[in-house]
């Protein structure tokens, strides 16, 4: 029995049966999530009784069962996976991209997956350009690349494509554990350098106050959330009433919901504390989430055309994601420590050091830091590589 960290997720390498070893992915970046999962697979298996598994252990179950194109144990399938397990065939056995994203929106791992939303989006883009009947084992390398041509010329950056064709690899892997296909051509495509879409961005505070003057009351505190906070969009529409302490002045955020699966605290300045306090006091039934329309979670696709007329006669026109980079600068020329400001601000690809490990940065210290924040520091500049 072995657990294998393969790029941010854990794998079991086991022999379930005492017999042939498998390996089979979890789903989870926590070690000792995966060791749990570990052990109620072996359990289950070596006793041949599937009803106390709990259900993230039973779909990492009903994915190795699949894996191995082995019969499924009476027990382990509730009525929420038949469909997945019998999919309804396309004539002559032929898989569109049609049906394939029908059962990959099905598939369990990506009713779950915080992506999802993205994963939609981009699959409309596929299929949009490949066409609904288009089959999917006729998608081999030269269409993959022919695909991002074309995409490119339509003005799509690299980072977006390379979205969208990592989006069609996760969906050629869906179909690999349904058994539909063999291979994923997706993997053999080297992604697209993203150097040439790098930018540097600072948006003054009085182009700030014009953006928020052109939006509606919906999306008003979610630019503030921005600005005043540096987080990211994903986990700004994720925030949940239960990660704000507003006595504390502090947003917490466990692994699961931020890019760099760490826990993150956000202190809450003066100026974003009003907003929050407004907000919390209104009750929404039947929604934990803190950014709502009409009692339901926000969608971030409805971002594009706010923003689109918010920032008309600003040039270059700034993104959303702009804002992050305006909390950075602010945060720098307010000479908070660096220190700090990773630790708000997060990454997903930075190492952290042995002080940073051990050394826990105090919540009394990002309070400070947070309220010695200021805001104006010249003029909107937009810096791109094209």
């Amino acid at each position: 029995m072995a657990l294998i960290k393969r790029s941010i997720y854990w794998h079991i390498v086991c022999r379930p049966f005492r017999g042939i070893q498998v390996s089979v992915a979890t789903g989870e970046t926590n070690k000792r999530s995966a060791q749990q999962l570990e052990k109620e697979m072996l359990f289950a298996c070596r006793n041949k009784d599937y009803t106390q598994l709990s259900s993230d252990a039973r779909l990492v179950l009903i994915r190795m069962f699949l894996n191995r194109k082995w019969e499924m144990p009476e027990g382990l399938v509730l009525p929420e996976h038949g469909l997945i397990l019998k999919p309804e065939k396309q004539p002559n056995d032929v898989l569109s991209l049609w049906k394939a994203q029908s059962l990959f929106g099905e598939y369990p791992d990506i009713v779950k997956a915080k992506s999802r939303d993205r994963y939609r989006y981009c699959l409309a883009h596929i299929i949009g350009y490949w066409g609904k009947d288009k089959p999917l084992q006729s998608i081999g390398i030269p269409e993959i690349k022919d695909y991002r041509l074309a995409r490119l010329d339509r003005g799509a950056s690299p980072s977006t494509v390379n979205w969208e064709v990592g989006t069609l690899s996760r969906l050629f892997g869906v179909m690999q554990e349904l058994g539909h296909i063999t291979d994923n051509p997706c993997r053999s495509v080297k992604s697209l350098s993203q150097k040439e879409g790098e930018r540097e961005a600072y948006i003054s505070n009085s182009d700030f106050h014009t953006i928020l003057s052109r939006v509606t009351d919906w999306f008003k505190p979610i630019i503030k959330t921005a600005y005043y906070t540096g987080m990211r969009r994903g986990e700004i529409v994720e925030l949940k009433r239960n990660q704000v302490n507003l006595e504390r002045r502090m947003l917490i955020i466990a692994p699961a919901g931020t890019k760099e699966k760490n826990w993150k605290r956000i202190p809450i300045s003066r100026d974003f504390h009003q907003i929050l306090v407004e907000i919390m006091a209104v009750p929404i039934l039947r929604c934990d989430y803190v950014f709502t329309i009409d009692g339901r979670k926000t969608n971030p696709e409805s971002f594009k055309r706010q923003w689109k007329n918010a920032v008309k006669g600003i040039e270059p026109a700034p993104r959303f994601h702009d804002l992050r980079a305006t909390f950075k600068v602010n945060m720098r020329n307010s000479e908070v420590d660096p220190e700090i400001t990773e630790t708000i601000m997060g990454h997903s690809t930075r190492v952290k050091n042995v002080k940073e490990r051990y050394g826990r940065i105090l919540d009394t210290e990002l309070i400070q830091a947070i309220d010695k924040l200021q805001f104006d520091f010249g003029p909107t500049v937009i810096l791109t590589a094209k």
